[in-house]
């Protein structure tokens, strides 16, 4: 397979991909505008997203020679999709203009970046016109078969020129954006991953023009595999990276939802073990749904954790002040004693011993009848706030399963009743 052959398949999958994406978050951002017609911001940035998807749907091969073929114009989807991509950058820079500067300051730097686009473009449609480029439809080798056409060469490097100087432009006002919006953490990371775009996309206008240069000389074919491959695919990383920046903000809040549902779901399952042997030790007296399995359970309560573990707190609750009778300030005493021995201090201690005297009066409660020796109350009370409680309740959870101190004062309740 040549070079051309494997170009024209990759990106004929590629290049949708990257439209598709651009799609989806243009469809968002227009939605948005009709709720905001007057949004400046906005109105760029779903002008920046009509480019993208213009450039990347023109050039699929498929639909490149498609255009040439309804219009009668050879080759002409080059044109298209070349100013579509300096268009992206200058919708970007010109929404970034509209945020660091006041109207009287931004709207000349905008009208200066249109004027460049409009000269640009202009240059190019001419040079494209009077180029003798209409032997055969190049979908993905354009550049590396005319590189040695002198208007069609000319074309290339003005849009080489004006797509670099616009990145670069894009890159270093990202920057100024990001400094800018400080305390924003997620809008001031999706600035910077386009200022990272508007870097790598160097890369590709590097790689086209070095290419098309060596190409004057005479055909190549490492310089034709890295023209026609090399070449978009730093491009496609680019324009993933900077359509990723813009859509970055919107991301904060489900993020923020996402990682408080895995803190939950997490919480849940270091409380599970605890829950079951406590509501088993009162045969289900105070839990609204029985335990069945660790992994069914876990299943139902991730679809609203957020009651399920409130739920399972209360419970723990309600359990731990059925079993007071069978507390014992002895095993208590033990406990402590051991854990002490051990090295543990402060919470992590408070949480073992916590831990071991419930294990010691669930034991006990098995065999049917309270303690003899001095009852005690134990850590029961809710603390100050909920957070405060999910924490404690987290660690002698952990304390339960885990520790060697639990395990023997199970173990050694256990032994005292058989004797």
């Amino acid at each position: 397979m040549t070079a051309i052959e494997q170009a024209t398949d990759q990106f004929n999958v590629l290049y949708p991909v990257c439209a598709a994406a651009a799609f989806a978050t243009a469809t968002y951002r227009v939605w948005r505008l009709r709720q905001d017609p007057r949004n400046v911001a906005l109105a760029g940035l779903a002008g920046y997203l009509a480019c993208f998807v213009s450039a990347f749907t023109f050039a699929t091969p498929a639909v490149y020679s498609k255009v040439g073929e309804l219009t009668g114009v050879t080759n002409l989807a080059t044109l298209v999709v070349y100013v579509s991509v300096i268009g992206t950058a200058l919708a970007q820079t010109a929404v970034q203009a509209w945020w660091l500067h006041p109207r009287s300051r931004a709207v000349p730097a905008i009208r200066r970046r249109v004027a460049f686009f409009a000269a640009t473009l202009a240059a190019m449609a001419v040079l494209f016109a009077l180029a003798p480029v209409d032997d055969a439809e190049h979908p993905v080798d354009f550049d590396a078969h005319y590189a040695d056409t002198p208007l069609a060469a000319a074309f290339l490097l003005i849009y080489l020129a004006a797509f670099s100087a616009m990145q670069f432009d894009l890159a270093i006002t990202s920057r100024r954006c990001a400094r800018a919006v400080e305390d924003q953490t997620w809008l001031r990371r999706g600035l910077l991953t386009v200022a990272a775009g508007g870097l790598v996309s160097q890369g590709y206008a590097i790689i086209k023009a070095g290419t098309l240069i060596g190409l004057w000389a005479g055909p190549n074919e490492v310089l034709e595999r890295w023209n026609i491959q090399a070449a978009p695919i730093a491009a496609s990383i680019a324009a993933l990276l900077i359509t990723g920046g813009w859509i970055m903000p919107a991301w904060d809040r489900q993020l923020d939802a996402l990682s408080g549902w895995l803190r939950l779901i997490g919480t849940y399952r270091r409380l599970y073990p605890l829950w079951v042997d406590l509501c088993r030790s009162t045969d289900n007296e105070f839990a609204l749904d029985k335990p069945t399995s660790r992994l069914a359970d876990t299943w139902h309560a991730a679809r609203d954790v957020k009651m399920r573990t409130y739920r399972l707190i209360v419970e723990i609750h309600d359990a731990q002040l059925a079993l007071r009778p069978y507390l014992d300030a002895a095993e208590a005493d033990r406990a402590r004693r051991s854990g002490e021995h051990a090295g543990l201090s402060g919470v992590e201690l408070e949480a073992a011993v916590e831990a071991a005297t419930l294990a010691a009066a669930i034991a006990v409660k098995e065999r049917g009848h309270p303690t003899g020796g001095q009852p005690i109350t134990g850590h029961t009370e809710v603390g100050g706030d909920l957070a405060s409680e999910v924490d404690w309740l987290t660690q002698v959870a952990r304390a339960y399963k885990d520790s060697p101190i639990v395990a023997a004062a199970r173990l050694q309740s256990s032994m005292r009743e058989m004797a």
